[in-house]
């Protein structure tokens, strides 16, 4: 299967989401399908700083890396107006990561024009835990009400991972779309093994 994920940035940037699309995509390859990432070339959004290198291949998986710009000030919304190149690749099914970002309405129209199902895992942020000033919260406000619910009516499918985000997210989602709940994995390989724990008594007191 040709899949596209879709997501504001990617390893080597960190982050939770970009940890999550990652497994994701590698995983998916792992199984055999043909994965390829849009993202963006920024390492970090606060401030906006570019990765030092194109990084296009990332643990076998290709990477579409496109040029990111800012709305001015505080009210800082990235978007990537050549990421529309999603619009004549392949793909069979295309996955976009989370909500209020460009990159989540490009998808879900090169879903739409590919004739493709979207498939959509916002990550959201309820209102209240915007951060930045009274310019970005205007912005946030403008967006939920005038575009947020878009990709949610575009989507085959609705991933939440938890149950208190789908419900923080159900006045955005129409009643006919399917949700799911997802929660995100953990790999228990990572914390097996290894100390006794004696450098954390020790710094920490603990006896």
């Amino acid at each position: 299967m040709r899949i596209i994920e879709a997501c504001v940035r990617y390893p080597p940037a960190k982050g939770g989401a970009e940890t999550h699309v990652h497994a994701l995509a590698t995983r998916l390859k792992a199984r055999g399908h043909d994965v390829t990432v849009y993202t963006s070339d920024l390492n970090t959004e606060f401030p906006m700083a570019k990765l030092d290198g194109p990084y296009e291949t990332v643990d076998g998986v290709p990477v579409r890396r496109f040029a990111a710009r800012s709305l001015p000030g505080g009210m800082h919304w990235v978007y990537m107006p050549s990421m529309k190149a999603m619009y004549k690749d392949r793909a069979d099914i295309i996955h976009a990561h989370s909500y209020g970002y460009h990159q989540t309405h490009i998808a879900a129209k090169a879903a739409a024009r590919l004739g493709v199902p979207f498939v959509y895992t916002p990550h959201y942020h309820p209102p209240y835990s915007t951060t930045g000033g009274a310019g970005r919260k205007r912005l946030r406000a403008f967006y939920d009400k005038a575009l947020g619910t878009k990709p949610f009516r575009a989507a085959s499918l609705v991933i939440a991972v938890s149950t208190p985000e789908l419900e923080w997210m159900r006045p955005l989602i129409p009643p006919t779309t399917r949700t799911v709940v997802i929660p995100n994995g953990i790999e228990l390989k990572r914390f097996e093994g290894g100390g006794d724990g004696r450098t954390f008594r020790e710094k920490h007191q603990v006896h």
